[in-house]
């Protein structure tokens, strides 16, 4: 898994690219911040997955804390968000993607879910 950060310091945004957001919990932001986008490919994946974001605190448990954050990635789809005014989050975001919507889900997809992340 391969994270890249690129900041854009004229319009103070960062750029979160992830090549394989996988079952293990991966920082995204440390501190307060806005989300504005983001977009998945989960084409390869035969089967549904799920993206969790946990907003605050280190997590303890993917299958034990409650995501707060859920977004379903249809099987062979290309998925877009886009949050007009912005997500604003304080604490940190985190990310996971799972086969299992909700809590109980800790197992990774089966191939790899590439992740583009606009905030600030």
């Amino acid at each position: 898994m391969a994270v890249t950060k690129l900041y854009n310091e004229n319009i103070d945004t960062i750029l979160h690219v992830n090549d394989d957001v996988d079952a293990t919990v991966v920082g995204v932001k440390v501190g307060e911040g806005v989300l504005h986008s983001m977009e998945f490919d989960s084409s390869a994946n035969v089967s549904v997955a799920y993206w969790k974001g946990y907003v605050g605190a280190a997590i303890a448990s993917i299958s034990v804390t409650a995501p707060d954050l859920v977004i379903m990635l249809p099987a062979g789809s290309r998925v877009v968000v886009n949050i007009i005014d912005g997500l604003i989050f304080a604490g940190g975001l985190s990310e996971a993607c799972v086969q299992t919507g909700g809590t109980a889900g800790s197992s990774a997809p089966t191939s790899n879910v590439l992740e583009n992340m606009r905030l600030a």
